[in-house]
């Protein structure tokens, strides 16, 4: 009988693990107040690094946010369609619905790389109306603040790139168009085709169209883009004919730049006639005009006026009837200057005292516990401010009449410490702004100041002692670019009389941004938030609600602040100077943290032997990085030092030199303690401090258990500091065997037979471990072969013998064993020593001798056998 093939192919290390389980409980999501109104509502502020690609496909149901303005009066409907689309169940359809009107109108809006050129923006289009009249579609790539680069299509020149200045403020008086280039081209309506232009990094812009299938058609040659235009603002443009109706339907806008820089950030949004206001309904399109009145305890209160929309009965798209459906005024607080607001109640409506109109509204409460409330409001004359009262903090008013002298609009109050009321407003029809006094807070005949040209002015007295005052320009309804009522000039005075000039013509720096926040910033309130102004108020954006099918929609108004502030203000001083002489001597570096991950940068507490970890250690020095001279690791086992010698179970020195700007292994060399210098850091070294990471794995035979890393920092003259954390060594085994397999080649009858296989009669193999181990031995059963069996008794072994002879009186190995069936153990080494050579680790022998019972059949016989390794 010849056995063969029996293989020792299964390796068992049992490797005991600490496992800590650690939970943590986020909270769910609670149902908030759902007047509780916090920033950045409406738009998030841009990060560092934006996502360089932005898309509109409407599905979302509405456009908000985007500005719409007109080149001309005409103005077109603007509605959400289901009807035709190019992806997705909605499209965006622009309808000219008059025979004798030409709307040339922008839907345009700021992205956070706005301002930088580099960037490709497409649409698709879809012409439902006769192309045998003036038609067009356009990408808008730009602004110079008066006109707008377009790129685009019309039936007239084709595919072309032209410059649209707005009639409100062309030289003219009129509107004007400008080609730079074009190439003709006929399209077939009720298609969907698309548009695509570029900016480049020169400054070049090309303009492509595709048809359905997104193959190109046609297109212009490069031109050269005016000098004077900014990528400011981007978008898409509708032109309509004289003596035609019909509609152009977008579809799927895409905006992509090659930088993901940022450089513009929309405004903060406190309130939005969109969000968080369920009780409103979608009848109240406008929330603005705020006013903020700060109370002695530091609770802000903050007087919010809601709008309804506008209507055009006749079907022009002009206001014929401006009434509105309503108007409420609210009262919000915040006792976190002003970063995130609280719906408190409402204070009343223009209908509580038979009012036509009403707008902004401004809340002073006296040191007695008075609430006066300046409104501008029609009770059925013109515009005047009235005062109302309430001793009940808001729950009841009472009037008291109009203000003296009469004023028509924009009340802006201000009460000074000792009493006396500053109220600012305006004359509607002159125009002009008045600011005067009173101390009984209805004559306000003490005059101190009249601002020409101005309806809406802001003023207040900042903590340096100085009167801060923002003018706005006017408008008129001819304003076509939707510039409402922009800050132009911030001022300052001590006492009314003489001025100083602090930012002039654009205090904001919204002017080509296009965008919600150029669509007009009116009503601004100034309010100083840690020594800088901040600036308060109502910004416009187009009115996006798709279920008003019926209006000519406008736009919505929006409660904000402008996310910067507007002006940073300086303690007053009295200054001298006086020489000295300052002697910078050298400073001893810090090692101020100590922090070890694992490569997937997740940190741990205890590490694998031979297993690459990351060490972080956060260093600062008062005379820069660059003044340290090295920094020294030691890693030591518990019972040793940092200043013990090196030795692969116990002891470990790495070092970064300043002059090499490297990591090192010092010492123990030429075993498994190793360091990768690919995954090594050395930060700025121009900064104080900065975050060093050494990369690096522990030997195979460092001693499990405790270990502890010094870490430190040496600079000049000696100087140096350190810092040690304790860390945990896990256990770790390796078995690597010399010989793969084993045969006997045995007749029946056989005792004690040698190993054919391997030739030295033995089986060789190695074990590396860092902690006192056991070696045991067992099998899968007994030896096998097509049904029969050769009992697992019959098969013995020595270990550590000398020679194949088990019967030798010289015997100097360990008596045998039987070696039993899964799951029995045999376990003739017992509490081994440490490795101490984590090359080659301890060898061991085993000579197997097996016995071939009389009566067994012949045939090839298999079984496995197990070495197994564990913790003694």
């Amino acid at each position: 009988m010849k056995l063969r093939k029996i293989r020792s192919c299964g390796l068992i290390i049992l490797i005991l693990f600490s496992f800590f389980y650690v939970t943590y409980h986020i909270p769910e999501a609670q149902e908030g107040i759902n007047k509780t109104i916090k920033s950045n509502i409406l738009n998030t502020v841009h990060a560092a690094g934006a996502d360089p690609t932005y898309t509109e496909d409407f599905e979302d149901g509405d456009y908000n946010g985007w500005l719409f303005s007109h080149l001309r009066p005409a103005r077109p409907k603007i509605q959400i369609t289901t009807t035709v689309t190019h992806s997705g169940n909605y499209a965006l359809n622009i309808t000219d619905y008059s025979s004798t009107a030409s709307p040339y109108s922008f839907l345009t809006k700021g992205f956070p790389q706005s301002g930088l050129n580099n960037f490709t923006l497409s649409i698709w289009f879809y012409a439902n109306m006769s192309l045998d009249y003036d038609f067009g579609a356009f990408l808008a790539l730009g602004t110079n603040g008066s006109t707008v680069l377009c790129a685009g299509f019309t039936n007239n020149d084709g595919v072309n790139i032209r410059l649209a200045t707005y009639k409100d403020v062309s030289p003219t008086g009129s509107y004007i168009i400008v080609i730079l280039t074009n190439n003709s081209y006929t399209i077939t309506p009720n298609t969907w085709y698309k548009l695509e232009a570029v900016w480049t990094t020169d400054n070049r812009t090309q303009v492509r169209l595709y048809d359905s299938t997104d193959s190109l058609l046609i297109n212009t040659t490069y031109v050269d883009i005016p000098s004077d235009f900014s990528p400011s603002a981007q978008g898409f443009v509708f032109s309509g004919g004289y003596t035609q109706v019909g509609s152009i339907i977008f579809d799927d806008f895409s905006i992509t730049w090659e930088s993901s820089q940022v450089t513009y950030t929309e405004p903060i949004i406190y309130v939005s006639p969109t969000h968080d206001n369920p009780a409103l309904g979608t009848n109240y399109d406008w929330a603005g005009a705020p006013y903020i009145f700060k109370l002695s305890n530091g609770t802000w209160l903050m007087t919010v006026r809601w709008h309804g929309e506008f209507l055009s009965t006749d079907g022009t798209g002009k206001d014929t009837d401006d009434n509105g459906t309503g108007e409420r005024i609210d009262l919000y607080k915040s006792n976190d200057n002003g970063t995130t607001w609280i719906f408190v109640k409402e204070l009343f409506r223009r209908t509580d005292f038979d009012w036509s109109k009403m707008e902004k509204a401004s809340l002073v409460v006296l040191s007695n516990g008075t609430w006066l409330c300046y409104v501008a409001a029609q009770d059925g004359t013109d515009w005047q401010v009235m005062l109302i009262k309430s001793n009940d903090e808001g729950t009841t008013w009472t009037s008291i009449g109009s203000i003296t002298p009469l004023g028509t609009k924009y009340p802006h109050p201000y009460l000074l410490s000792n009493g006396t009321l500053l109220l600012g407003y305006s004359d509607y029809t002159t125009p002009k702004f008045f600011i005067n006094k009173s101390n009984d807070y209805i004559d306000f005949s003490q005059g101190l100041a009249v601002f020409d040209g101005y309806k809406d002015v802001s003023f207040t007295l900042a903590s340096d002692g100085w009167y801060y005052i923002v003018y706005h320009t006017l408008y008129g309804n001819f304003d076509f670019r939707g510039k409402v009522v922009l800050p132009t000039n911030l001022t300052r005075t001590k006492d009314f009389k003489t001025y100083e000039s602090l930012i002039q013509e654009n205090l904001t720096d919204l002017g080509g941004y296009l965008t919600l926040t150029a669509g007009g910033f009116s009503y601004g309130v100034l309010v100083e938030i840690n020594n800088a102004l901040y600036l308060y108020g109502e910004a416009r954006s187009t009115d996006h609600d798709s279920n008003e099918a019926d209006f000519i929609d406008k736009t919505q108004r929006h409660l904000a602040r402008l996310k910067d502030p507007v002006y940073n203000l300086t303690r007053p001083s009295a200054t001298t100077s006086i020489t000295g002489t300052l002697t910078v001597g050298y400073a001893s570096p810090e090692v101020l943290s100590i922090n070890l991950y694992n490569t997937t940068w997740y940190e741990v507490s205890s590490i694998d032997p031979y297993v690459e970890y990351w060490l972080n250690m956060t260093i600062r020095h008062n005379n820069t990085l660059y003044a340290l001279k090295n920094i020294t690791i030691y890693m030591y086992a518990s019972g040793y030092s940092w200043d013990s010698a090196d030795d692969p179970n116990t002891h470990a020195t790495f070092v970064w030199y300043n002059d090499t700007k490297e990591y090192s292994l010092v010492g123990p060399t030429g075993t498994t303690w190793a360091i990768n210098t690919a995954n090594c850091r050395v930060p700025d070294q121009s900064q104080n401090t900065g975050t060093f990471t050494l990369a690096f794995n522990a030997s195979k035979i460092a001693l499990m258990g405790t270990w502890y890393i010094n870490v430190t920092a040496w600079g000049a003259q000696d100087l140096s500091d350190s810092l040690t954390i304790s860390i945990t060594v896990n256990f770790y085994a390796e078995i690597v065997l010399a010989d793969s397999e084993f045969q006997f080649s045995l007749s029946v009858g056989a005792e004690n037979g040698s190993l054919a296989v391997p030739a030295d009669g033995d089986i060789d193999f190695s074990i590396i471990c860092n902690a006192q181990y056991n070696i045991s031995f067992y099998t899968d059963g007994n030896w096998t072969s097509n049904g029969n069996e050769i009992d697992i008794t019959n098969t013995n072994y020595f270990i550590g013998d000398d020679d194949s002879n088990p019967e030798e009186a010289t015997e100097t190995g360990i008596d045998p064993f039987a070696i039993h069936p899964t799951p029995d153990k045999v376990t003739p080494y017992a509490n081994q020593a440490v490795t101490q050579d984590d090359i080659n680790g301890d060898t061991y022998a085993i000579y197997l001798f097996q016995t071939v019972p009389t009566g067994t059949a012949t045939g090839t016989y298999t079984l496995i056998l197990y070495i197994e390794v564990t913790q003694a």
